[in-house]
């Protein structure tokens, strides 16, 4: 749910879409609170209804809430793409895995605040180009590694827990949390078998523990709990910045010396 402050930045969402020729349809949960089931059945609604792009500007710790009502089998019979981050990282993560379709790990206010990300977005969505989502990555511990790429906010990811984590690529980001608090997360990961099980882990930001110098820590409790042959890389391009890329999400992805 988003303040009423931020409607005009909603508004000028809007705007941008329209004026690439983007039907619009607001959901009527932006600024009011509704209940998982409700704002479920409207997403299933507005998917059963031939929409085919769903951008979450509403966010909220709440989002998994939603999940026992989503109707997967109308993403995967309809293509339809679902757009969210952060805390919508558990819905990404299941349309992608329950559907079998991609779904975009990204915050879609982001083109309200850059030129490059407007051009870069709709060229995505319009099938002209990738390079929303070619973010690059850096070695931590190289090495080659294949397979699905899932994840998103470290946090919100662990909501999810029916997802597959066998063979994948995990991406993980987070905007709050010191080194201490990323570690602990990192330890829930590692208690669930998630992180014997990845074929490779990226990094992108973490936005408090970054500001605070602490990434270097944040890398050093990831390695320490996962198999030594577990290639790490990491990333600026994915996390909660205004400059931030997008992650495809249910998509194969190559780390190391396998490219695409």
């Amino acid at each position: 749910m988003r303040k009423e402050g931020e409607r005009g930045e909603i508004d000028g969402l809007s705007s941008i879409l329209l004026r690439h020729n983007v039907s619009v349809v607001h959901s009527r949960f932006i600024y009011t609170r509704g209940t998982g089931k409700q704002k479920a059945a409207e997403l299933n609604s507005a998917i059963a209804q031939a929409c085919s792009l769903v951008l979450d500007v509403s966010g909220g710790d709440s989002a998994h809430e939603v999940l026992p009502y989503l109707d997967a089998s109308l993403f995967k019979s309809s293509h339809a793409l679902f757009c969210g981050y952060s805390d919508l990282s558990c819905v990404v993560d299941t349309i992608a895995q329950e559907a079998g379709v991609p779904a975009l790990l990204f915050q879609a206010r982001n083109i309200t605040r850059s030129p490059t990300l407007e051009s870069a977005f709709f060229d995505f969505i319009t099938g002209k180009d990738g390079r929303l989502t070619a973010f690059p990555t850096t070695p931590v511990r190289a090495g080659a590694a294949s397979g699905v790429l899932i994840g998103g906010n470290t946090r919100c990811t662990l909501k999810c827990t029916h997802l597959d984590f066998k063979g994948r690529i995990l991406l993980l980001e987070a905007y709050s949390g010191d080194a201490a608090r990323i570690a602990g997360l990192f330890h829930s990961y590692a208690e669930t078998g998630a992180f014997e099980e990845i074929s490779g882990l990226i990094l992108g930001t973490f936005t408090q523990a970054d500001r605070l110098g602490q990434r270097q820590d944040v890398i050093k409790s990831a390695l320490a709990l996962l198999p030594p042959s577990t290639p790490v890389y990491e990333t600026a391009a994915i996390g909660h910045g205004v400059d931030s890329m997008a992650a495809l999400i249910g998509t194969a992805f190559h780390l190391g010396q396998e490219k695409a």
